[in-house]
């Protein structure tokens, strides 16, 4: 029987770091490499990974009473947290709606016979800029990643939120603390 990973958060939040970072990696790609099939990966991979950080967003908010139990610093950091995690939303959903008209655009000059017509508005111009514009959004969105995930690392790592222990474990490693 298939059952659900708890907490769930932690299972969740790596599809959509993943995604967004290989996304953002394939973007920039894009940008000197003037192929749909980049567009088409880059905007699926923004797409998908803007999704998951909806999701992995929604699975944190069960988590915030862990935080508030673990003291003012902890709170703080998952504030924190939180706030990059919005960041995160706001800033994958600009790089994948930019991946998506310049995948539409993409599209539409790959199937237009006629050349495109000189100056700001043909479709060269208008294609490159759209691709460095969901280059430049996908890297702030990978900034915002790193972020938020740097600051669940030290509710993890720094303030133990989430982290199960067994009485067996807590008085081994306060043996081991005694000996050094």
């Amino acid at each position: 029987m298939f059952t659900l990973p708890s907490p769930l958060h932690p299972a969740i939040v790596h599809f959509p770091i993943v995604l967004l970072l290989l996304g953002a990696a394939i973007a920039v790609a894009a940008v000197a490499i003037r192929r749909v099939s980049l567009q088409t990966l880059a905007a699926s991979m923004l797409l998908l990974g803007t999704v998951g950080s909806y999701v992995a967003a929604e699975t944190g908010e069960d988590d915030e009473n862990k935080a508030k139990r673990a003291g003012p610093t902890a709170k703080a950091v998952f504030e924190s947290h939180e706030e990059w995690a919005e960041r995160t939303e706001t800033a994958a959903t600009v790089a994948a709606g930019l991946g998506l008209a310049s995948l539409g655009l993409g599209i539409w000059v790959s199937r237009r016979t006629p050349t495109a017509p000189a100056g700001w508005l043909s479709s060269n111009a208008l294609g490159l800029t759209l691709r460095s514009a969901t280059a430049a959004a996908a890297l702030v969105a990978s900034y915002c990643v790193f972020e938020a995930g740097h600051a669940g690392g030290k509710l993890v790592y720094e303030h133990g939120v989430g982290v199960k222990t067994s009485a067996a474990a807590v008085s081994s490693t306060t043996v081991r603390g005694d000996n050094d």
